[in-house]
């Protein structure tokens, strides 16, 4: 009897397959660091260049390091999300490696850009750096490891209406995916920002919050990558980039608070309170709330793991085993939790591993993030 023939896993989640045909998609783990910067760099002068390891900012219990290469952008954020986009869109779910072939000029056509001598120049300037970058991510539960964005990007002489260039993607990114740690950026909304990176940085980073919590400036200007800016002048930048992401994608607010417990902090509310969803089996409809009950929390109240989105730190402690609140402990000896924002991603990334482990020992067949 000849064996069973060997199933490969799919390269992407199946939801990302399916559904990322029109819109971008990036991993959690790039747009909640500052792996593409939102600073302008005019002149190879001024845009850094890494050559050790070398912390980037990043939110929660993940940590994430830039090896070599420069620093990357957020024009070279377009062009690596579009082909990130070809790649699921167009490729084998079960394939063991990401190529994406393409002519230049109509990559500039669907990025927005106009065809010239210069475009094509910076295009391509983007492709190198895009290739030579080289990050290390310690993501705990999910992946651990080096990678690059692109393996190679080869430049191919025929006919100029074919193919022009072969990119080869990283498959090793696709583990950033798992546990539905992504989310799609509205590639309409992207390309009305067009023009102000900080709006594109912010709109990238907010994509990945159903419900966001209220973070400090600074926290915000670390994560956009504007750390040598000054301060204030962060401040006005970000206010007006705010009021641009309000604008095309019609969230309720988008605003740095002046007053209220969220003073001086930014504040983001996609939907009007009304319109809010109310939580599956959760203790309240907004999240973290300072008259919370830890007693009136317990896993009979939590079927999926979106369902942790709702708690507040105090709560998502509570829930946690041995092993959970040991790993918490040590999070919390090794960082200073400044932002409450920062403090309640990282416990919910503790305890989301914890949930998705009992839930499948409850049900082994089913998937515990289909509500």
């Amino acid at each position: 009897m000849l064996p069973a023939p060997t199933i490969n896993a799919p390269l992407w989640p199946s939801k990302v397959a399916d559904k990322g045909l029109t819109n971008f998609i990036t991993p959690n783990a790039m747009a909640r660091s500052a792996i593409f910067s939102t600073q302008v760099f005019r002149g190879q002068a001024a845009r850094p260049r890494y050559l050790g390891k070398t912390p980037l900012a990043c939110l929660g219990s993940m940590s994430v390091f830039q090896l070599a290469g420069e620093q990357l952008d957020q024009n070279d954020a377009d062009v690596f999300y579009e082909l990130l986009r070809r790649a699921i869109a167009q490729g084998d779910a079960s394939a063991r490696e990401a190529r994406v072939q393409f002519n230049r000029t109509e990559l500039l056509t669907a990025l927005g850009r106009a065809r010239g001598g210069k475009t094509l120049k910076l295009l391509n300037e983007s492709l190198e750096r895009l290739t030579d970058a080289t990050f290390y991510f310690e993501i705990p539960g999910l992946f651990t490891g080096r990678s690059r964005l692109i393996l190679k990007a080869l430049t191919k002489e025929i006919h100029a209406q074919e193919c022009d260039y072969d990119v080869l993607i990283d498959v090793e990114l696709a583990k950033l995916f798992a546990r539905e740690q992504w989310a799609f950026l509205r590639k309409k909304e992207r390309d009305s920002l067009a023009g102000d990176p900080l709006a594109k940085g912010l709109h990238a980073y907010y994509a990945t919050h159903k419900e966001p919590y209220p973070v400090l400036v600074d926290t915000l200007q670390g994560l956009m990558g504007r750390q040598t800016m000054q301060p204030s002048k962060f401040k006005k930048a970000l206010s007006a980039s705010l009021a641009k992401l309000k604008a095309v994608t019609g969230w309720h607010t988008c605003e740095i608070a002046n007053a209220g417990d969220d003073a001086a902090k930014v504040r983001v509310i996609k939907k009007p309170p009304q319109a809010a969803k109310k939580p599956v089996k959760a203790a309240s409809s907004s999240r973290p709330a300072a008259d919370h009950s830890i007693e009136a929390i317990s896993w009979d109240a939590i079927d999926t793991p979106l369902a942790l989105i709702h708690l507040s730190v105090d709560q998502l402690v509570a829930l946690m085993d041995g092993q959970a609140k040991s790993e918490w402990a040590a999070i919390l000896g090794t960082r200073n939790f400044r932002d409450e924002g920062i403090a309640w991603e990282a416990a919910r990334h503790i305890l989301e591993r914890q949930c998705v482990a009992l839930l499948a020992e409850q049900n082994p067949e089913s998937d515990p993030y289909d509500i």
